[in-house]
């Protein structure tokens, strides 16, 4: 069963994936905590270069280009062209709506990455089994047969399982608890690749590492739980440079707002953003504090 390597995938590539996540949040007029929210789950940017790290950090201000990210996945691997389509419905699915702007935005991408109706379908079928598994907090035996008859959906209409191991959904099964997102997959924590490793090692799978490597594998629990801690360090550095990046554009707006309705608007859309960020900021802190105690 083949992952998603990411340090072997292109960085542009990479760079055009994170985006487009972006990109759909802010295709209805506003970036929202829960969409924010969904997007942190899987960001990991700790293994691309200084120049690529900035430019990701970047749109939490100002989303790229649609066209330009879809340009620079033309020839990528068909389970990150998946993965992208997969990211972007979650995010379009974070308040549970999508509006006409959001059905347009996910036309475009679909229509390009060559993502047919069908399998929109079952990838959204898919992402709101997971979410309700999760509301719901269903026993783990429950949770993995439901789970497995929506990726049956998935597979059977030729969407490749390695799409949904970008998957926030997968991820946010796994660091609620019930360890059958990952069961349903056949995929075990140490073959979870690095974008998931820090949010599901560093939200709850701690007590359960043990049970999952055995006695005998005591340095590789080590070795991965170290590996989670430095990356929620990272990730809590990427929220805190953002948070800074968005204070400043508010300061340098409000300098210039007097009698400009539209910087007025703009601050005020920078100002949700920033509390979403400090909101998913104070729970990553949480998380590791915990983890690390």
């Amino acid at each position: 069963m083949n992952t998603i390597d990411f340090t072997k995938v292109p960085q542009d590539q990479l760079v055009a994936y994170y985006g487009l996540g972006f990109a759909a949040a802010a295709s209805d007029g506003s970036m929202d905590r829960e969409e924010l929210q969904l997007i942190f789950e899987t960001l990991d940017i700790s293994f691309l270069d200084d120049v690529y790290q900035k430019e990701v950090r970047q749109y939490v201000l100002t989303p790229p280009s649609v066209i330009s990210c879809l340009n620079k996945l033309k020839g990528a691997p068909e389970a990150l062209r998946f993965g992208v389509v997969v990211s972007v419905m979650e995010v379009l699915l974070a308040d549970d709506i999508i509006t006409s702007d959001e059905a347009a935005f996910l036309r475009k991408i679909c229509t390009r990455l060559e993502v047919n109706q069908e399998q929109q379908d079952a990838i959204k079928k898919f992402i709101l089994e997971a979410k309700r598994i999760k509301e719901r907090g269903l026993d783990d035996n429950t949770a993995e047969k439901a789970l497995k008859n929506a990726l049956s959906g998935v597979t059977a209409v030729g969407v490749p399982i390695a799409a949904v191991y970008l998957s926030g959904s997968v991820i946010g099964l796994s660091a609620a608890g019930i360890t059958s997102g990952l069961a349903a997959l056949g995929l075990g924590i140490g073959m979870i690749p690095g974008i998931g490793v820090a949010i599901v090692l560093g939200t709850a799978i701690f007590l359960g590492l043990r049970a999952i490597f055995g006695d005998s594998k005591k340095t590789k629990e080590k070795k991965l739980r170290l590996e989670a801690e430095r990356k929620a360090q990272l990730a809590i550095k990427n929220l805190q440079d953002m948070i800074s990046m968005i204070l400043d554009r508010i300061s340098n707006l409000e300098k210039k707002t007097a009698g400009h309705k539209k910087n007025a608007r703009i601050i005020s859309d920078l100002q949700k953003r920033l509390s979403a960020l400090r909101g998913i900021l104070a729970r990553k802190r949480t998380i590791t504090a915990k983890a690390s105690g």
